[in-house]
């Protein structure tokens, strides 16, 4: 099995990770779709949840196209409602989040369409910001450090 049917718990922890004060400082998550930015607000969350999954199916339909009716995953062949989103994590972790947008891209980018999809552009906005708010990015140098050593150029 290469690719399943994630969790509801998985697009919901990436929904909080956006929303969490420990990736978005800013106050503001965004991305950038169809030409306008998005952001993400409380009266939208079930719908940018529905999105994330519903590409997720679309991704793994398209892998497995003579399984429509039981696609692989832990949820198996029950139907998808995201309905409300409750906060479930009180700790948000920029390293799990990041391992958490790569599992799901993996599970979700089968179709040819994913490169151009909303969630490709929401998960690529939540890993981006993901990494400018990983603990010592800030000090970080702007290109890169001064050399430590001596450093060997071959001709």
């Amino acid at each position: 099995m290469s690719a399943y049917i994630v969790e509801r718990e998985h697009i919901a922890y990436l929904i909080e990770a956006a929303r969490s004060y420990r990736i978005n400082k800013c106050g503001s998550f965004s991305w950038y779709y169809n030409q306008e930015s998005k952001y993400i607000n409380q009266q939208d969350l079930s719908a940018i949840g529905a999105m994330l999954w519903n590409e997720n199916i679309r991704s793994v339909a398209y892998r497995y196209p003579d399984d429509m009716f039981n696609l692989p995953g832990p949820i198996g062949a029950a139907p998808y409602d995201y309905g409300r989103h409750d906060l479930m994590w009180s700790k948000i972790d920029p390293v799990q989040v990041l391992k958490a947008c790569d599992c799901y891209e993996y599970q979700s980018s089968e179709s040819p369409e994913w490169e151009e999809s909303e969630a490709c552009a929401f998960i690529n906005a939540l890993r981006q910001a993901t990494i400018k708010n990983l603990d010592g990015y800030e000090d970080a140098e702007w290109g890169a450090p001064e050399p430590t050593g001596t450093i060997f150029y071959k001709a």
